[in-house]
């Protein structure tokens, strides 16, 4: 099965997932725990970090997968389900995502909590706090 690295619930309830090292999202049932393949990273991209709704997008960070450059910011329409590259955050291991209304915030496993543009992707150091982030939610 698969290891599960990124999870979020949508404000209707739909429960969020990828996998590390993976490039699909599923949705599990949370009573069942059955997952279904809801769409999958464009570019060969893979899952390096979390995910989190805002509106009608599951927003995700994503990598290469070859250890190399920063993480990517994809957006995935939750009607159609069609990934879109949003862009570079200009920072890596962005392990921990949490949506704020319209904002979202990045937590980074060296300690830094960014505020990031989900339009753009461009990232903002807001603190450095030494802590070493594996995730994160605001619901």
């Amino acid at each position: 099965g698969a290891t599960f690295n990124a999870l979020d619930f949508a404000p209707d309830g739909t429960l969020y997932a990828a996998a590390a090292g993976e490039s699909v999202v599923y949705t599990i049932d949370p009573v069942t725990g059955r997952t279904k393949q809801v769409a999958t990273y464009p570019h060969s991209y893979i899952s390096s970090g979390d995910l989190a709704v805002i509106g009608n997008q599951l927003l995700a960070t994503v990598t290469s997968g070859r250890g190399t450059g920063s993480d990517v910011l994809v957006s995935i329409d939750l009607t159609t389900f069609t990934p879109t590259v949003i862009g570079s955050t200009g920072f890596t291991n962005i392990y921990g995502l949490a949506a704020y209304g319209p904002q979202l915030f990045g937590y980074t496993f060296t300690g830094e909590v960014l505020q990031i543009e989900p339009a753009t992707a461009k990232s903002t150091v807001l603190a450095k706090t030494g802590i070493q982030f594996y995730g994160a939610s605001a619901r």
